[in-house]
């Protein structure tokens, strides 16, 4: 019996598709994460983590000669995507410059406020998908406010 997955690591809340191998007839296979989800599923399956953390993904095969099962076993790495580091390029009248390093298909959600006085109220100006090149924001602000600017990595 084998167990095989595309990468070991996967992001949070991304898909990693599983399959697995079974020697001889199966009468039910059972899945478990690690996370608390198991399901009872074919030969192949696919799974999202919502946190981070190391995952023991098991697949055990049910049949009568072994009605207690046969299991095989693989850890699966689940990391946060790193923050990326936010570069600002020098104001030009009234544009503003951020660029940072992106992941493919990594959702970056670029908030900004005008107030840092608690509770901050931050305000969604635009959510790109990383495409594993710099990405590059302008933001051509017509008021003379002063703006704060953070990314969200999801």
């Amino acid at each position: 019996m084998a167990l095989e997955a595309g990468p070991l690591a996967v992001m949070v809340n991304r898909e990693l598709p599983l399959a697995g191998t079974v020697t001889g007839r199966a009468a039910r296979l059972e899945w478990d994460f690690g996370d608390g989800c198991v399901t009872n599923t074919s030969y192949f399956t696919a799974h999202r983590w919502a946190g981070p953390g190391d995952y023991p993904v098991t697949l055990t095969a049910y049949n009568l000669d072994h009605p207690a099962g046969v299991s095989a076993q693989l850890w699966v790495q689940v990391p946060l995507p790193p923050q990326p580091r936010v570069s600002v390029g020098r104001p030009t009248g009234n544009r503003l410059q951020l660029q940072f390093p992106s992941q493919a298909g990594i959702f970056y959600t670029i908030e900004y406020t005008a107030d840092l006085t608690p509770p901050v109220v931050w305000e969604t100006w635009t959510t790109l998908t990383g495409n594993g090149e710099v990405l590059q924001i302008d933001d051509f602000t017509t008021s003379a406010e002063t703006r704060f600017y953070r990314v969200r990595v999801e």
